[in-house]
């Protein structure tokens, strides 16, 4: 049974009478009178497109939607939030007691149903609570499924992997056997093509390997803003020197971004290869040619549990948060593959140059850390903006 901490609970109340509002807002009001366990707080939209308009702009735990809406229905209100992305929970408001209507209801996707002549403080309260205990139950039954499918995918390409690297292996030590003892140009240079491509594969592979075998290596505490400062010098040497460095924020002078020491329980070299990952990437979207800026600052807790468009949903941290900004001079990301940047195997990269795989080993290393990532453009220039967000820890 899903257990509440005196939180305040936001819901989108879509409804064009206001003679039913008032009979909703007056069940509120002796439901928040009582001891719950939470406070409700009802945002009141008072038609079809009001209602669609705060859907999309406000953040919502629950909506409950009058059946009639000016034309519309309360199912036909859910299922266009539910195109736009939203997931609910819905629960339709209606004056008709029929069975066809509760069986079209629930078939739609929509939670409950109450019927308003019999709404009560006790009977919203139960709503509510199976509601958000089912959308919970969802949620983990889709992250135990994606997570299943992704051990399996890591244990196959795990196996594909190593046999490919037994073949790669007599290829490249063949080749340079080759290239050794011939004395014909022509021939050590085919030698040389096959040792680059031999390579090439073996990158791949490990790739593959490192993201069937993601796991973060020990933690510690540390400095985060000096680690990152010292990783971030050795990553940007993989880099040609026409891709130039700005840094923000990792002076401790630097007040105004939030500079205090922050301490973060991190893998060195896991935020090693976190920082390669994202500068290879944003130095190919620059064709190797560009700026990378990067800026850290301390974030409060509460600023950020407000912050929006994070895979993950930050978890509360009572130090804060490091958050560190990666922004190139690219053209950006367009807005179709956004969505898709940190799934596995996603690329726009021709085969031969890549797996898809670094991103989502980016996104799964400072997941295991506790913290999220995600990806923009920049509004005024254009280029990708990736943002991390790290909770800090006490020394």
């Amino acid at each position: 049974m899903l257990t509440f901490n005196h939180q305040i609970i936001r819901s989108l109340f879509v409804e064009d009478s206001f003679l039913d509002y008032q009979l909703m807002d007056s069940a509120v009001r002796k439901l928040n009178a009582s001891d719950y366990g939470f406070y409700l707080d009802v945002d009141w939209a008072r038609n079809f497109d009001e209602g669609l308009s705060k859907a999309k702009k406000g953040r919502y735990d629950i909506f409950f939607i009058d059946y009639v809406l000016n034309g519309n229905t309360g199912l036909d209100f859910a299922g266009s939030l539910a195109n736009e992305g939203a997931s609910g929970p819905f629960i339709i408001m209606t004056g008709y007691d029929n069975l066809g209507f509760v069986n079209e209801a629930l078939n739609s996707g929509t939670y409950d149903y109450i019927l308003k002549n019999e709404l009560t403080p006790s009977l919203l309260f139960r709503c509510i609570s199976y509601a958000l205990e089912r959308k919970k139950a969802e949620e983990r039954l889709k992250q135990d499924d994606h997570r299943g499918k992704l051990e399996a995918l890591g244990q196959m390409a795990s196996g594909i992997a190593h046999e490919l690297n037994n073949l790669l292996q007599p290829i490249m030590l063949k080749a340079d056997d080759i290239c050794d003892e011939t004395n014909n140009d022509d021939v050590r240079k085919k030698a040389e093509i096959i040792i680059d491509c031999a390579r090439s594969a073996a990158n791949v592979i490990d790739d593959i390997l490192s993201f069937s075998h993601i796991k973060n290596k020990g933690v510690d505490c540390v400095d985060i803003r000096k680690t990152a400062l010292k990783q971030i010098g050795f990553a940007r040497e993989i880099l040609p020197k026409s891709i130039t460095f700005s840094l923000s924020g990792f002076d401790d002078s630097d007040k105004k971004l939030g500079c205090q020491i922050c301490y973060s329980q991190i893998s060195a070299d896991d935020l090693f290869r976190v920082f390669c990952n994202l500068f290879l990437n944003a130095a190919q979207a620059m064709d190797y040619t560009g700026r990378i800026d990067i800026e850290f600052r301390h974030i409060a807790n509460e600023h950020a549990m407000d912050m929006k468009g994070y895979a993950v949903k930050p978890k509360e941290s009572m130090e804060g948060y490091a958050q560190i900004t990666i922004k190139d001079t690219g053209t950006g990301i367009p807005s179709e593959i956004l969505p898709k940047i940190f799934a596995p195997f996603f690329t726009t990269k021709e085969v031969q140059s890549g797996t898809g795989l670094g991103l989502s080993i980016v996104q799964s290393v400072v997941q295991g850390w506790g913290g999220s990532i995600k990806a923009t453009n920049d509004k005024t220039n254009g280029g990708a903006v990736f943002s991390i967000l790290i909770p800090c820890a006490r020394p």
